[in-house]
């Protein structure tokens, strides 16, 4: 479903996780739960599947996991892989 840039590293550390940005050097630092939010996003499929994997995790309802897992995409989002659609352009010769 959704993956990192190839420039954004994520490392496990004793207190979460961390993602290194290789184009500005900076680091972010996440929490245990927003770690494994970010792993469950990233190994899933969808965001249904990574809800089922983080509420049976910490044991909370499902509509709760969503709702922590779209506040870690929200933090995350500049190092996401934006999936571009590719739009077909009319050029000024092919009227």
């Amino acid at each position: 479903m959704l993956r990192l840039r190839a420039d954004v590293h994520h490392a496990l550390t004793g207190e979460g996780g961390a993602l290194l940005d290789e184009r500005t050097g900076r680091w972010t630092y996440l929490s245990p739960s927003a770690s494994m939010a970010l792993r469950a996003l990233l190994h899933s499929d969808s965001m249904e599947q990574a809800s089922r994997v983080y509420a049976d995790r910490y044991g909370v309802d499902p509509l709760v996991a969503r709702s922590d897992l779209e506040q870690v995409v929200d933090a995350v989002r500049g190092l996401l892989h934006q999936h571009r659609t590719s739009v077909r352009r009319r050029r000024w010769w092919s009227r």
